[in-house]
């Protein structure tokens, strides 16, 4: 069931507001976090510890049958709410506005940005490593070096965790030891 549920504080009537494509599978995740005392968010399981799990219910606020209307709905009822001052969310919902893909358009989507962030293009790594490095690299690993050893000579150009990806296949996949000689 998609739609916009809260779990609400039978003592005080607080709750928290959320959204969900999977209702009952959300719900099910909040209660092993809470059980263990791991929520994330504290004044919930501060109150979730203090009150005991009989004092809390979760409710279906909205049932939604379109996943793109879930976050303007779960903002229409999180400022509804806050506005009475009965939340523990912490956080508003900011992006009501996000364009879903499905189909063709997601998978040339998901192809268009992979090729732009991968290999040397990525952002989250440092992106210094030139063909010739990743060759070197590739033969290091073959010649059965450890990703240690061989990290230590590219300490400035990369990550021991960019050795590791490129050690799997997960990066620079299409360079080749071949490829310059």
């Amino acid at each position: 069931m998609i739609g916009v549920y809260a779990i609400r504080n039978k003592v005080n009537g607080k709750m928290i507001i959320g959204s969900a494509q999977d209702i009952k599978k959300r719900w099910s995740n909040y209660l092993t976090l809470l059980r263990k005392g791991e929520y994330g968010n504290k004044y919930l399981q501060d109150e979730w510890n203090k009150y005991g799990e009989e004092n809390f219910e979760f409710i279906v606020v909205e049932e939604l049958t379109r996943k793109r209307d879930l976050s303007i709905v779960e903002k229409y009822w999180q400022d509804y709410y806050r506005a009475a001052d009965m939340l523990y969310n912490k956080n508003k919902v900011r992006k009501t506005k996000k364009k879903l893909r499905r189909g063709k358009e997601a998978a040339n989507h998901k192809e268009k940005m992979s090729a732009v962030q991968s290999g040397e293009n990525n952002p989250r790594h440092a992106g210094k490593l030139t063909t010739e490095d990743v060759i070197m690299i590739k033969q290091m690993i073959d010649q059965g070096m450890k990703n240690k050893e061989i990290h230590a000579n590219f300490k400035d150009k990369t990550t021991s965790t960019m050795i590791s990806r490129i050690r799997t296949g997960n990066r620079y996949k299409s360079v080749k030891v071949g490829d310059v000689g």
